[in-house]
């Protein structure tokens, strides 16, 4: 495969890229960036880099020079169970925000790259069900094919602007990147800020954005200028289902709203549907989605290389949820069939949480149950019975120091 990025650079050098903090980014500055960090690092000799880098641009930036030295990144999150990521996969963390510097200085030491296709371009995490994070491998075809994939559902062109404020150490929002290249549109970096969030869209002139059911639900709720939003070319939804009400909204409002339906190790949606048309997953193009002994397997292109240190998948994978499964492949979602919440998007292990909070001395047993939320779709509640006296507050300041504030019960009983 060739470099996306020197082609875009020898084409269209001057065409704005990225858009972050109030700083366009051409495609031939990135370039020069990513030059000029080769430059800083390219002596390093481990295979795997582990890197936890939370500026989104030098992120980026850090990713193609490793993947140009012919390294591969390991991408972790900055989350306070980190321990738990980094004993998956046993690569240290070597690059951070302190031992990084960028610089778009002109580099005149550009050369021709290529890669292999099926070789790991990027090792990105998932949560295992017993919710110790598992290392997933996605190879430069994964992410390629992923890329033109959704090419075919959105109809994209040159013109469009991707509005991306999906974590870039989730798989939603780093393919948006690679999508933002190889269909070379350009892509805007933000954090979700709903107070200013219509005003964003009107400023960029955004067509697309990707968003978790949560997000959506709170735009929803303010009702403020929602038409805005029936413009766009597509909102895509992913991470959980969305409820009843919130569809009878997005009918209401005409939103075109795709719910889109895959996990890390596809690489992002597989599957999905509009909500103004439908509502049952159609297998994306490429895809082939069937029950083999009870089980729901997902062929496809962009299913990950493999977990790290497992065996290889040969594009084929079990899927976790439980589905009814109908003619070509279309299908709906009846709930997870391990012991996972998806609260806002993200998965959270029962048994994970459970044992962390019990390893606690103060703490004899914890019960969690799953509860259904409008805005979060799943919640955790949970009831602490202790060895001795701890308060609400002292358990939750340990909470969160050790778990990612997503993982925390929103609500806590002690007996």
């Amino acid at each position: 495969m060739i470099d996306i990025i020197n082609k875009r650079t020898d084409e269209q050098p001057g065409k704005e890229f990225i858009h972050y903090k109030n700083v366009s980014i051409t495609y031939q500055e990135f370039n020069y960036m990513i030059l000029n960090l080769m430059d800083q690092i390219n002596e390093i000799d481990e295979n795997y880099i582990g890197i936890q880098i939370n500026h989104k641009i030098i992120f980026l930036v850090l990713i193609v020079a490793i993947n140009r030295l012919k390294k591969i990144p390991v991408l972790y999150p900055d989350t306070p169970n980190i321990k738990d990521y980094i004993k998956a996969t046993n690569i240290p963390i070597t690059f951070t925000d302190t031992n990084i510097i960028i610089s778009k200085k002109q580099n005149s030491n550009s050369q021709n790259f290529d890669y292999d296709k099926n070789a790991t371009q990027l090792v990105m995490f998932t949560s295992g069900t017993s919710g110790r994070p598992k290392a997933c491998e996605l190879t430069y075809r994964n992410i390629y094919e992923s890329a033109y994939m959704w090419d075919k559902i959105i109809n994209s062109n040159s013109n469009d602007i991707y509005l991306n404020h999906m974590p870039l150490t989730h798989v939603s929002g780093i393919c948006i990147f690679y999508r933002a290249l190889y269909l070379n549109f350009m892509m805007v970096i933000d954090n979700f800020d709903l107070k200013n969030y219509i005003a964003n869209i009107k400023e960029y002139k955004i067509t697309l954005i990707s968003m978790v059911p949560s997000m959506l639900q709170m735009i929803v709720d303010t009702k403020n200028n929602l038409q805005v939003l029936k413009k766009m070319k597509a909102i895509i939804i992913g991470g959980s289902t969305i409820n009843e009400k919130l569809v009878n909204s997005i009918n209401q409002y005409k939103l075109p709203i795709y719910m889109s339906y895959g996990m890390t190790e596809s690489s992002s949606g597989i599957a999905g549907y509009w909500v103004n048309d439908d509502s049952m997953y159609k297998p994306h193009p490429g895809v082939n989605i069937y029950v083999d002994k009870s089980k729901f397997i997902i062929q496809s292109p962009t299913i990950m290389k493999k977990y790290m240190y497992d065996k290889d998948t040969n594009n084929m994978i079990e899927s976790p949820d439980i589905c009814t499964i109908y003619k070509d492949g279309v299908f709906q979602i009846g709930g997870r069939g391990d012991q996972t919440a998806i609260s806002g998007g993200e998965n959270i292990s029962i048994p994970y949480i459970k044992k962390h909070i019990e390893e606690y001395p103060e703490i004899k047993k914890c019960i969690l149950k799953i509860v259904q939320d409008r805005q979060w779709g799943d919640i955790l509640h949970a009831s602490i019975q202790c060895n001795k006296k701890i308060t609400l507050e002292i358990l939750l300041d340990k909470l969160k120091k050790d778990l990612p504030k997503y993982m925390i019960p929103k609500k806590i009983t002690i007996q």
